[in-house]
């Protein structure tokens, strides 16, 4: 498996991880996420041109609370839960 850390642009643009270059990784640890987090991930997906992402946030109660799948451009036929796991 191959993996960078803080991937950069020439603008300032960084990721968290990049996986395979398939999986974008956005890391965070706090209390509650909220919706800019899961804005700034579909940013990456779209400047990157990629379609998964996930949001891991180690500051919940637990850590299954604290993941969130992310798919960028999904058919209209695929359910909408998929779309932003919650």
């Amino acid at each position: 498996m191959r993996w960078w850390t803080r991937r950069s642009a020439n603008d300032g643009f960084r990721l968290d991880l990049l996986v395979e270059h398939r999986v974008v990784v956005e890391v965070k640890s706090l209390d509650r996420l909220a919706p800019m987090h899961t804005k700034q991930l579909l940013t990456s997906l779209r400047l990157t041109n990629l379609q998964v992402g996930l949001l891991l946030n180690f500051g919940g109660g637990t850590m299954t609370a604290g993941i969130k799948r992310i798919v960028r451009n999904l058919p209209p036929a695929t359910s909408p839960r998929l779309r932003i796991n919650q």
